[in-house]
């Protein structure tokens, strides 16, 4: 969606070590190696989950970069929270300096002005396939083997992301 957008130099901020982080780090870089993008190390920041100050200081680090990137991608909508108002701090406009993108969906992020461009995740069907799975677990017993399921998101669009297609027209 991003490179779509015309973003080449993405940041991403992701959460802590774990399974989680392993899975969304691997899929921005599938992402961006089926894009034909080359992401500097730079770009990859760690920070806290739902921490606004973790967030705010990996945003500080990205900001002060010499060739800064376009886009910063939040591990959640909570750290976004953090993002933002370092940005706003150092003088930038969220799109027009420097576009934004969050995970989660959660209320707050259509609250917020501007509007955060987000990953909505589908608690719903997440909850839905837990409930089917624990029944299968019951029901199986001891032929039963946890595995990983992944359910699909959407993303949730907002005004945070600067379309740099449009921009290069104009």
């Amino acid at each position: 969606y991003l490179h779509s957008m015309g973003h080449s130099r993405i940041a991403f901020i992701h959460g802590e070590p774990g399974g989680v982080t392993d899975v969304r780090l691997e899929g921005f870089r599938q992402g961006c190696l089926d894009s034909g993008l080359i992401i500097p190390p730079a770009y990859l920041r760690a920070a806290n989950y739902h921490n606004a100050d973790s967030a705010a200081q990996a945003t500080r680090e990205l900001l002060a970069m010499s060739q800064r990137p376009t886009c910063i991608l939040y591990p959640d909508d909570i750290s976004y929270l953090g993002g933002l108002a370092q940005i706003e701090q150092q003088g930038l406009s969220i799109s027009r300096d420097i576009s934004c993108f969050g995970f989660d969906g959660i209320f707050i992020a259509g609250a917020l002005r501007p509007r955060l461009t987000t990953y909505k995740q589908d608690s719903d069907g997440m909850g839905r396939r837990a409930a089917r799975e624990i029944v299968s677990a019951i029901e199986q017993a001891e032929n039963y083997s946890p595995r990983i399921v992944t359910v699909r998101g959407s993303i949730q669009h907002g005004d945070t992301v600067r379309n740099l297609n449009e921009a290069a027209k104009s």
